[in-house]
């Protein structure tokens, strides 16, 4: 079944990139014909896309392969998993009245914590294990899930009010890690980062570049692998970019309208013949990696984290990440950066990507140095010193 819904995954997305998209629209009841009104939709092939339904109960959505699952949830009803199929444009589900929990004998088998951006536990969290719907639950007055059933590597949603849903196709329970919801996007002066909106975004945040070239300069295997950025002065919507922030600046998550918006790749030419992609991404979401595929990291910033090959990576949304159609014998490669500067004609040094000094508080606030004691973030880890 995981890897079946992989592959309708992947033609879902080379659809959205090469045929045409179809409307379609889902009218959500319950037992007594009565539309459900505010039920939170979730397509696990498509994530930015999630929605929810209208004062009638209905939800739309979009699809060029003809078919697309979706997950719909409400507090006061079980949670339906389905199917949107092409030759019935116009469905409609009845969601059954949410059964009241009853404890498990048993001690916890697994559990993890749900915070936010400060640390803090958020409470109420909905999580969604994709196809264990025995196990959908809500985190408690502490942020923590727990489960009474033994897994260790599942495909997880989790979605509170106010945050970007979190998805990860490969969550491994048992490495203890806090699934941390993303409600502000930040950016900082002079470090480099990665920027898509559905909306053309505002040229005075900074300079902003496309990639156009990879290069390996120099002899191998002493020499250096580098991509080469050309300035772009008028940013477009749904296309990511390398930013340069001329000043701090942080995105609201829920000021930008992401439905119906996907980001678009960026391609050139790396490697010889391999084809690279800036790819961008509207949600929060951590995957892993298959046998043909890499990801690398531009940015350093806290809501970005590579992991090496069987960690996978996380990515924030209103971020990107560099694709290639091969495999790296790890994805914690780097690589120098160009940035030319196409107004001035000036080529700026090569850049490398390493890990940055600048430190910040539990807040996301920049610090001028480390703390000597205390608690801080730096390379988009925490730091104690005691």
């Amino acid at each position: 079944m995981k890897h079946f819904f992989a592959i309708i995954c992947c033609m879902l997305m080379s659809a959205v990139s090469h045929g045409q998209s179809e409307q379609f629209s889902v009218k959500v009841v319950d037992a007594d014909n009565e539309p459900v009104v505010g039920a939170h939709v979730f397509f696990p092939s498509d994530p930015a896309n999630e929605t929810f339904t209208d004062e009638e109960g209905v939800f739309t959505g979009r699809t060029s392969l003809g078919m697309l699952p979706f997950i719909v949830t409400h507090q006061d009803y079980q949670t339906y998993y389905g199917t949107f199929f092409s030759d019935s444009p116009q469905q409609e589900i009845v969601l059954s009245q949410a059964e009241p929990s009853t404890p498990q004998d048993g001690s916890t088998c697994f559990s993890f914590k749900v915070v936010n951006q400060n640390g803090s536990p958020v409470a109420g969290a909905h999580v969604i294990i994709w196809g264990h719907p025995e196990l959908e639950s809500f985190t408690d007055d502490n942020g923590v899930f727990s489960s009474k059933k033994d897994l260790q590597n599942i495909e997880l949603v989790v979605y509170a009010p106010g945050f970007c849903t979190y998805y990860n196709d490969l969550f491994n329970t048992h490495q203890k890690d806090a699934v941390v919801l993303v409600d502000k996007v930040f950016y900082y002066q002079d470090q480099p980062a990665t920027i898509v909106l559905p909306v053309a975004p505002d040229p005075a945040w900074g300079r902003y570049y496309s990639p156009n070239r990879y290069e390996y300069v120099g002899t191998y295997p002493d020499g250096e692998s580098t991509i080469f950025f050309s300035r772009e002065c008028s940013p477009q919507a749904n296309i990511p970019y390398v930013i340069v922030p001329e000043t701090d600046f942080e995105l609201k998550v829920s000021d930008y309208d992401r439905k119906d918006c996907v980001p678009e790749d960026v391609q050139f030419l790396a490697f010889g013949s391999t084809m690279c992609y800036l790819r961008g991404s509207y949600f929060h979401r951590g995957f892993q990696f298959t046998e043909n595929w890499s990801v690398w990291l531009v940015d350093k910033t806290l809501d970005c984290e590579s992991r090496g090959y069987w960690g996978g990576v996380h990515i924030g949304p209103f971020r990107a990440y560099f694709l290639f159609d091969f495999s790296f014998s790890s994805t914690d490669v780097e690589m120098a950066l160009v940035f030319e500067d196409i107004e001035t004609g000036v080529a700026p040094n090569a850049m490398p990507v390493a890990e940055s000094p600048t430190v910040f508080d539990l807040q996301g606030r920049r610090l001028t140095a480390a703390p000597a004691k205390g608690i801080y973030i730096k390379n988009g880890r925490k730091q104690v010193v005691k």
